[in-house]
């Protein structure tokens, strides 16, 4: 896993990977990861925009901060909903057609667990995936800088 690991910061392995149909170890970190879930939370909104976009940012924030200060740990797990998104989008024009195919029958399986239909039968668009487990109280907290070192306003 480590090899595989180091071998995904260099693009032009990954291409070749691609090429060759190979290189499935993130594949396989992500299906550990998902099976080692203690829950996983699907976020989806009725319109796919920027401004609602951005809200949706700030209300996964607040879920995320309220998850951390009751132990419960999260992790993004995006990858799934950025590629379903493309596809959905027909943003694939750079995708092998054999990982279109695969895309399509893994995004069957996640409607199957995760539908996404309105009861007006309107279609929603997944934005955030993410896994939560329970974790262990944090014994020492990071150093942080307050956000109002950080951000400021004019």
């Amino acid at each position: 896993e480590t090899a595989g690991l180091s071998i995904a910061k260099s693009w032009d392995a990954i291409s070749l990977l691609a090429e060759w149909d190979k290189g499935t170890t993130l594949k396989r970190l992500s299906r550990k990861a998902m099976k080692s879930a203690s829950s996983m939370v699907l976020f989806a909104l009725p319109k796919f925009g920027d401004t609602q976009l951005i809200e949706a940012g700030r209300v996964i924030q607040k879920i995320w901060i309220y998850a951390n200060m009751h132990n419960i740990s999260v992790h993004p797990m995006l990858s799934p909903v950025f590629f379903f998104n493309r596809l959905v989008n027909n943003d694939t024009q750079d995708l092998p057609v054999h990982n279109i195919e695969e895309l399509k029958q893994l995004r069957n399986a996640f409607l199957k667990i995760f539908p996404l239909h309105a009861e007006n039968g309107a279609m929603y668009s997944e934005i955030f995936l993410m896994k939560l487990a329970i974790s262990d109280s944090m014994g020492v907290k990071s150093l942080r800088k307050s956000k109002e070192d950080i951000l400021f306003r004019d």
